[in-house]
């Protein structure tokens, strides 16, 4: 029996598939990279979990360093988005650890103003003429 990627399969194929996903599952592997690795949808992977009872994967431990860096970073200013993208773990993982560090309402217009400001700062140094390299007459 073919499937519609025309690999032949069979049920033991199945099975071994269902017990590697749950293996890879509790390591800690995304569902997203197992999918990859084996080929499958994402789906796959989900009902694959669901059937060997490891739906949800374990969490790993945040560890004391990252806490305080978030702390610090949002401390400093910084936004739960970049908290998240420097640490890689999920927005909502720092917003329930540490909350009230959100922008209010009324300044999301004025920090988006200073953001597409900033951002034009790089290309207008690099339309700049570098500086030439004379020696400065200080007589």
């Amino acid at each position: 029996m073919k499937g519609t990627t025309g690999k032949s399969w069979t049920w033991e194929k199945a099975e071994k598939r269902r017990d590697l996903v749950a293996k890879m599952t509790r390591l800690g592997v995304p569902g997203p990279i197992i999918a990859a690795h084996l080929g499958v949808s994402v789906r796959t992977v989900s009902r694959a979990r669901r059937e060997r009872d490891c739906a949800k994967p374990l969490p790993t431990e945040i560890s004391e360093a990252d806490l305080a860096v978030a702390q610090q970073m949002l401390e400093d200013g910084a936004t739960y988005s970049e908290v998240s993208r420097t640490l890689g773990r999920d927005t909502r993982v720092w917003k329930r650890r540490f909350p009230g560090f959100d922008c209010p309402p009324e300044r999301t217009g004025e920090l988006s103003m200073l953001a597409r400001t900033l951002n034009k700062i790089p290309s207008e140094l690099h339309k700049q003429q570098p500086f030439d390299n004379k020696p400065i007459d200080m007589r």
